[in-house]
């Protein structure tokens, strides 16, 4: 009987250490992270609190950009909000960010929806303190 009850007990803490370990690595792999449908203007009213945070924003894309070599921001693309101009640009009202974009595409002010995470960067400055700024690192460019 001891030996009997000895194999029960491996038995059934055996099958519980395996239904424990197998809930664990299923957890592992639940989709929690979740996209934020938002725009630029609500990243820009509040940068600090998007960053890390996986967006998707609709705008008007530029690029890739060409910078001087003193200045060089952390992006190579520009978003502006849906509703800009080509004559409303550089204007200090301008609704625009910054875009990090790996692929080679070039986008001529066309309508897009980008899907990334929020960076906080610096300029890269060749002298002085490096500003701070925000972006968004696309993972995904969609033409509309």
């Amino acid at each position: 009987m001891d030996r009997k009850m000895f194999l029960l007990i491996l038995c059934v803490g055996g099958a519980v250490v395996s239904g424990v370990l197998v809930i664990h690595k299923l957890s592992l792999y639940t989709p929690s992270i979740v996209a934020i449908e938002t725009s630029i203007e609500e990243i820009n009213a509040n940068r600090s609190a998007w960053v890390n945070r996986i967006v998707v924003v609709e705008g008007k894309l530029c690029g890739p950009s060409v910078h001087i070599p003193e200045s060089v921001p952390p992006w190579n693309y520009e978003l502006f909000g849906p509703d800009e101009k080509i004559e409303t640009l550089g204007k200090p009202e301008t609704v625009a960010i910054g875009v990090l974009w790996k692929g080679s595409d070039d986008y001529h002010f066309e309508n897009t929806t980008v899907v990334g995470v929020v960076k906080k960067g610096h300029w890269g400055y060749l002298w002085g303190e490096q500003p701070t700024c925000y972006y968004i690192e696309a993972k995904e460019i969609n033409r509309w």
